[in-house]
């Protein structure tokens, strides 16, 4: 499975955007070995497909907006 795949999959997963997924460099291989959504889960359990936090909003800028 190619690594856009994986990275859709695991964006379908955890209920993200394909921009907030990221591979481990050091793992890209068991990634490329995946062949199944279950192959997927059992990646981001290792850590080989982690989630990115959300940046959120500046408090600054949510100030300004209010008033």
């Amino acid at each position: 499975m190619t690594l856009q795949t994986v990275r859709r999959l695991a964006a379908d997963i955890l209920h993200v955007g394909e921009n907030k997924i990221r591979l481990v460099p050091e793992m890209l291989g068991e990634a490329q070995g995946a062949l199944t959504r279950e192959d997927v889960r059992n990646l981001i359990k290792k850590g080989a497909v982690k989630k990115l936090p959300n940046s959120g909003r500046a408090s600054t800028s949510k100030r300004y907006r209010r008033s």
